[in-house]
């Protein structure tokens, strides 16, 4: 990575973790509103699964370096 394009690649990170968590808490709030006081820790656990098996699989694999 080019030096140079750190700041590009830190401003791409923020703007697309912010709109992530723009989304979560509006889907969270409407299956709240709709559906279940439960689904949003449904979807919380499930998003937290799936990074764990991500994370998992790609350690396993040798991909991640830590």
């Amino acid at each position: 990575m080019k030096p140079e394009s750190r700041g590009s690649i830190f401003a791409i990170f923020s703007l697309v973790g912010s709109l992530g968590v723009l989304l979560i808490n509006k889907l969270g709030g409407e299956l709240y509103d709709h559906r279940s006081h439960v689904w949003p820790f449904a979807l919380s656990v499930g998003s937290y699964v799936i990074l764990f098996g991500l994370t998992l699989g790609l350690g396993l694999c040798g991909k991640l370096r830590v």
